[in-house]
C-alpha cells in the first residue's frame, strides 16, 4: 500500500474517529424505527453496536455489526468499506 491511498482511507471515515458525548448528541440525525427496518432490509444502511463483543453476542439488532469502540480505528476501514453508506451507531446507556 502506498501513502496516498492510505491518507484517501483516513479521509474516508472521518466521523468514526470521533466520540459523540451526550452534550452533542441532540446535534445527530435521529431515525425512526419503521426507517431503520426497512434500510436494513434494502441493504442502504450500516448498523454498528460498539459495545464490547460479549454484549453484542448476548444481543443485538439483527443484521447489526458488532464493532466495539476500543477497535474502531484499526477495523473501521476493513469493516465499513462502503463510504457512500449511512451508518447508524448504537450502544447501551444508562439514561
Amino acid at each position: 500500500m502506498n501513502s496516498e491511498n492510505d491518507s484517501e482511507s483516513e479521509r474516508a471515515v472521518p466521523s468514526l474517529h470521533s466520540v459523540t458525548t451526550p452534550a452533542d448528541a441532540d446535534d445527530l440525525p435521529a431515525i425512526e424505527l419503521q426507517e431503520l427496518r426497512r434500510r436494513l432490509a434494502d441493504g442502504s444502511i450500516s448498523v454498528v453496536d460498539v459495545l464490547p463483543a460479549e454484549s453484542w453476542r448476548e444481543g443485538h439488532i439483527p443484521g447489526a455489526l458488532s464493532l466495539p469502540v476500543a477497535t474502531i480505528p484499526a477495523q473501521a476501514r476493513e469493516a465499513l468499506p462502503d463510504t457512500d453508506r449511512d451508518i447508524v451507531v448504537y450502544c447501551a446507556s444508562d439514561t
